[in-house]
């Protein structure tokens, strides 16, 4: 399958449309835009000049964004979108979009980007398929990677967002992407960081997303912001290739991929907590159905811990993760 980034929100001001608009005070296309003083003062994305605006309540507007979308859907062959800044876009709009998209092509898979809080993107319900999880990125990066976020609270975090969607509210998660710094950056190169943040990632119920190059080491020299630093091209370095690689920690993403998709349950399963013991940084849950259970184990401390959770022993070396798959249905 392959997904496409689609934006609602704003074109860029070199959009013949916008150009008309702002040329011909009598253009056809001049409501499609927000004026505050025709023809150089008008609403942008982030005060971004070069990103006009666009009114998603005007009919022809919406019409032509259907004909967009329905391109690449169809007559490419896309099989999803993306839809940035999501939250930009009046649910009204979502609400006739998603009809409309379904009606063409019901297996489009819709999800959008909401950073804002779990209230809102709870509004997205109904109308999209899902949002991209910003909120368990954040938790993820500050235990994991900057080490701010205690156990017991990302634990108690999970246990409340994962109650307060609905089951088939699709959260996809990530550990970094193009508007942030490198998750690698924030653990100044300890990639056994950023293993034990991507086994908790995968074995969590929302879809992983990982950001290109994150899985073969790539990181950055300076944060997104700060002295010296040229912005987001902080976050988008170039892909490494051949012996640049990291091939141990590409090795370990494909064997998450593989444990993913041979384990339906860590994407079905039920969650339940095991373990958390803050003063020596151990940490463990269960993902669990009829047929299989399999137990999750994480030792983020820098001494080599042993921890009992249900019969089953754990010795883990510092800044380590590992698993136990047993077959409920065998058990029985």
């Amino acid at each position: 399958r392959v997904l496409l980034d689609f934006v609602a929100n704003h074109w860029s001001s070199e959009h013949p449309f916008f150009q008309a608009a702002q040329t011909d005070r009598e253009s056809e296309y001049v409501p499609w835009f927000f004026w505050r003083e025709w023809p150089h003062d008008y609403e942008t994305y982030f005060n971004i000049r070069k990103l006009p605006k666009l009114n998603v309540e005007h009919p022809d507007l919406r019409a032509y964004l259907l004909e967009s979308a329905n391109f690449w859907l169809t007559e490419v062959g896309f099989d999803g979108l993306r839809l940035d800044y999501a939250h930009g876009v009046s649910l009204n709009f979502w609400t006739w979009f998603r009809k409309e998209i379904k009606a063409i092509k019901p297996e489009t898979w819709l999800f959008g980007e909401v950073t804002d809080s779990a209230a809102h993107q709870l509004q997205f319900a109904g109308r999209l398929d899902g949002c991209l999880d910003f909120l368990l990125t954040q938790a993820l990066r500050l235990t994991f990677a900057s080490e701010r976020m205690s156990l017991a609270q990302l634990d108690a975090f999970l246990e409340a967002h994962e109650s307060y969607f609905p089951v088939d509210y699709s959260r996809p998660s990530f550990l970094d992407n193009h508007d942030m710094n490198r998750f690698l950056h924030l653990t100044k190169g300890d990639t056994r960081k950023l293993k034990l943040a991507a086994l908790c990632q995968f074995t969590l119920s929302g879809p992983p997303i990982v950001y290109f190059g994150t899985e073969v080491g790539v990181s950055q020299e300076r944060p997104v912001h700060g002295h010296g630093s040229v912005g987001l091209a902080e976050a988008r370095q170039p892909m490494r290739w051949g012996d640049n690689q990291d091939l141990d920690l590409l090795d370990y993403y494909r064997w998450l991929i593989h444990l993913r998709r041979d384990h339906p349950v860590l994407t079905r399963g039920k969650r339940q907590t095991l373990h958390i013991d803050d003063q020596d940084r151990t940490y463990a849950y269960k993902r669990m159905d009829s047929k299989e259970q399999i137990t999750i184990a994480f030792n983020l401390s820098d001494e080599t811990k042993i921890i009992e959770v249900e019969r089953h022993t754990f010795q883990l070396p510092p800044r380590s993760g590992d698993i136990h798959i047993k077959d409920t249905e065998l058990q029985k």
